[in-house]
Formats: C-alpha cells, structure tokens, sequence
C-alpha cells in the first residue's frame, strides 16, 4: 500500500522550519553547498560575536563580526529567495575575506592572533562557493586567478 502523505501538514512544517526548505534534496547542488557553508559561517559569526562581547576586544572587531553577519544574511535571503547564489557568494568572498577578516585580523595581533587561519579559510571560500556542484569551471570568482 502507498503512503498517504498530508499536503497540509507537509506544508506546514517547512514553514515551521525554514532550513527543511533549503537543504531538501529538490534543492540545487550549488544552493544546497552554499547553505550549508554560509549557514555554519552564520552559526560561527554568533559564537564569535558573543565571545568578543565576553572578552571585550576592540570594539572595531565587533563591527567587523557584525557587518560579516548582516553580509551573509542578505546573501542567504538573495541565494534562497532570488535565485542570486554566485552574486552571493562573490559578495561574500570580496565583503567578508577581503575586508572583514583583514580589518580583525590587523586589530586584534596580527599572525599571534590566530586571525590569519580564518583568512586562510576565507580564502579557500571562493572555490566552495562559486565552483561547488559546477561541473563547468569557466569563469568563476575574480579571486581564483589570485590564488
């Protein structure tokens, strides 16, 4: 016998939970990569926010965590809900590793600070984000000549 499946109910859920929507398996290989990338740089943006209000660091690393977070919030809405996903991430990788992580990383000590590892994953984000599930290369983010 087939399962019988309650659209209503099925409906409601995904509203419920708005993640359930976006790493569903109907979802682009390319969206569903980006979520889940951005989405843990969003969980880890909120842990470090707090901890910087913990250890009161400067409060120009405060802005810089603050300003990465409201960066990758536009850009999930974009990807999700326009459809922008490599426009997203290309913001990403220029607003977030090329000012951001530079701005905390001069600030709070330099190659002592640890910062320089995060930029290093920065760094490595442009080929997660703009080429992951793409099996054409061709033209990707400005950023992989550089690297």
């Amino acid at each position: 016998m087939g399962k019988i499946v309650n659209e209503k109910s099925d409906k409601k859920s995904s509203k419920a939970v708005p993640w359930k929507k976006m790493l569903n398996n109907d979802t682009d290989m390319q969206l569903l990569l980006f979520n889940i990338i951005t989405g843990g740089g969003t969980i880890g943006g909120i842990i470090s926010f707090i901890a910087s209000l913990i250890i009161k660091t400067p409060l120009i690393q405060d802005v810089a965590i603050l300003t990465a977070l409201a960066v990758l919030g536009i850009c999930i809405y974009l990807a999700n809900a326009k459809k922008m996903v490599r426009q997203s991430a290309i913001v990403i990788v220029f607003v977030i590793t090329l000012m951001a992580f530079p701005m905390m990383f001069f600030t709070s000590g330099g190659a002592y600070s640890g910062m320089g590892f995060w930029f290093g994953l920065g760094m490595r984000w442009h080929v997660l984000l703009c080429h992951a599930g793409r099996p054409d290369h061709n033209g990707g983010c400005m950023l992989h000549s550089l690297v």
